[in-house]
């Protein structure tokens, strides 16, 4: 308790503003990967969280997040790639950023993520 404690006293309104900041740019710069690498995707999200979808579809509701068969093994791949590289997101593509990250993280996340992604072109 005294740990939970601690840690929400350093949570405070310029930690929030810092880790929307750094969200927003991974978001951007992960979306950005996939653009480059040509491969269907895109990262949504808000705040310190964000979720790779396998799809370029527009997403307006859960329904059309709902991943096929194809997008889901490609989900997959991803989220195995990145692990074997030191990366960790879940399973259904979400992941988040922590206080103590800065740009060096984020930097070194989006590199480890093009570089995967460069192993999913045709």
């Amino acid at each position: 308790m005294a740990a939970g404690l601690a840690a929400m006293k350093l949570l405070t309104k310029e930690t929030y503003a810092r880790l929307d900041e750094l969200g927003a740019k991974l978001r951007a710069s992960l979306d950005a990967c996939f653009k480059r690498a040509g491969v269907r995707g895109s990262v949504a999200g808000l705040g310190s969280l964000f979720r790779v979808h396998p799809t370029d579809r527009e997403l307006i509701d859960y329904r059309s997040v709902r991943a096929t068969p194809e997008e889901a093994e490609q989900l997959r791949r991803l989220v195995r790639r990145l692990l074997e590289h030191g990366v960790l997101i879940s399973v259904t593509g979400l992941g988040c950023l922590s206080t103590p990250m800065g740009d060096a993280e984020l930097e070194s996340l989006i590199e480890t993520f093009a570089a995967v992604l460069a192993m999913e072109r045709p």
